[in-house]
This record gives structure tokens, sequence and C-alpha cells, in this order.
């Protein structure tokens, strides 16, 4: 008897002991941030779902148990366009027991989609043969979203910066020498502008000094190496440059000098046309000279 008390003693204890490590396993499920389920592949080849833990009906809307009543549910509420891709993937293939990574979109209870990133696992057996998967499924909306709104700026400040009269642009200061800038980024503009490919002006960063006019140089480049060295944080000047053709077109330049917290500061700025003002100026000019010369004359 007494060996047969030692035993039954030993498998309560042994029970016990497996009671309290599965229920700080689910302890440790149920409140991590995310859904943890495990797929299980039937004698047909239909996987069903055998455990999904509560963070789903937080996630989705839909209680655990539905997914475990309807296992069709998860692939229902999978935005249609997802489902076709990863499909195309052959993602679904209970065969292949590589890992499966994916992003998709799954329709919330009430109706807005959710973006979820979900891992899966092949757990395998002793016998080295598939037991289940064993998955993760955390909600990654608001990082879409931010993405989303990045991709929707991005393309914002792009059409800006393309149909714009003005033609944008960054140097850096040279750090060898610091009285001289050096083109890092040129808009698209540049080209109608200059008539020199932006491509060429980005590849030599130096271009933009031999394309001043003769009689403007050496006035930007003291601005230039001036607005560099004395603490400014603001460009402003009207030159004159020379075209790829040989013509000439003026030019306001105005820039201002970012500094970042980490990095070395660098000049934004934009350069517009403004032959057309400047020619009328001269123009007005030249007809109060001619009426000077009249009225001195009478």
């Amino acid at each position: 008897w007494q060996g047969f008390l030692i035993g039954v003693t030993d498998r309560v204890e042994t029970e016990e002991r497996l009671r309290e490590a599965e229920a700080r396993f689910r302890a440790m499920v149920e409140r991590i941030p995310a859904v943890t389920y495990t797929d299980h592949v039937g004698a047909d080849g239909i996987t069903v779902m055998g455990f999904v833990s509560p963070q789903v009906e937080e996630i989705l809307g839909y209680p655990p148990q539905r997914f475990l009543e309807r296992g069709e549910l998860w692939f229902e509420i999978m935005h249609p366009d997802d489902l076709a891709r990863l499909r195309a993937l052959d993602a679904f293939n209970n065969a292949d027991l590589e890992p499966f990574e994916q992003e998709y979109r799954m329709r919330h209870v009430d109706g807005h989609w959710v973006w979820v990133h979900d891992t899966s696992t092949a757990v395998l057996d002793e016998a080295g043969n598939l037991d289940y998967f064993l998955g993760f499924l955390t909600d990654v909306s608001s990082r879409r979203d931010a993405e989303e709104r990045l991709r929707e700026a991005e393309l914002t400040f792009r059409t800006m910066v393309e149909q714009n009269p003005a033609v944008f642009y960054i140097q850096n200061i040279d750090p060898d020498d610091p009285t001289r800038s050096l083109t890092q980024y040129v808009g698209p503009g540049a080209e109608q502008l200059t008539g020199v490919p932006v491509e060429q002006m980005i590849a030599d960063p130096d271009l933009w000094r031999t394309m001043i006019h003769p009689n403007d140089r050496e006035m930007v480049f003291e601005a230039d190496a001036s607005s560099n060295t004395d603490g400014s944080d603001r460009f402003a000047l009207e030159y004159r440059m020379v075209r790829k053709d040989g013509s000439t077109v003026w030019i306001l330049d105005e820039a201002t000098l970012i500094r970042p917290e980490n990095g070395a500061p660098y000049w934004q700025g934009f350069q517009l046309d403004i032959t057309g003002r400047k020619e009328a100026e001269q123009r007005l000019q030249d007809a109060h000279e001619h009426l000077r010369v009249m009225v001195d004359s009478a």
C-alpha cells in the first residue's frame, strides 16, 4: 500500500505541476499584445484552427469561439485582394513547412479594415512529422497608416516640387572648404531653367559655379562664401546664369540654412526665373532715360 500511495502522490503532484504550468502558459499567452493561434491539419488535408487566444476579439471584434466553430471565417474576413495575392503565392500550402510571414488586411466585425502581421511556424512531433502550426498575429494598422500618410506626404511634396515654377535645391557646405557650397539635390525644373540635365548637376556638385554669368561670378561667390562662414541663416540674391544654349537667364536665389540636431547644416532653397521681370524693369528704365533725354533736349 505504501508504494501505491507514493505512486498516487507522485502522479497527483505531477498533474498539479502540469496544471500550474498550463495556467502560467495560458496567462502569458492571454496577456501578450498578440494573438496566439494553432492550426491543425487533419487526415483529409484540411486545416482547422485548434486554439486562438482572446486578443483576437480586441483586434478583430470576433470572440475566439467563432473562429474555432467556423475555420473558414478567417479567410472570409480577409481582404479579397490580399487573399488572392497570398493564394497566388501558394502561402496556404500545408505541405510547405517553411515559416510563414505576411502582412494583410482583415475586416473587423464593425466593417473597418485592420492590417495584421501574421507569422506561423511548423511544430514537429518526435518523429519529425508535422504536429501543428503555431502562429502569432499582431495589429500593425498604426504603422501601416503612418506609412500611407508618409507616402501621401511624399507624393504631395514631389508633385509640388515637380510642378512648381521654382526650382528647389539642397546644397551642403563643403567640409574641405567652407566658403563653397556643393549641390546635393536639385528639382527636375532645373533642366528647363538651365538646359543642363539634373543628373549632370548632381554628378558634379560644383557645376553650378561654372554656370554663373562671368560678370556676376565674383558677387555670387563672395555672397556664397560669406553666408557659409558668417553665421547667416538666410541667403537671397539676384544674378544671371548662362544656359547650355548660351542664352542668359536672370534668377532669384533664396535659401535657408537648416541646422539638424544630428549632422552638418545644409542650405535648402529655390531658384526662380525672373528674366521677364528684369527685362520689364530694363524697358521701363530705358523709357525713363528716353523721356529724360527728350525733356533735356526740349
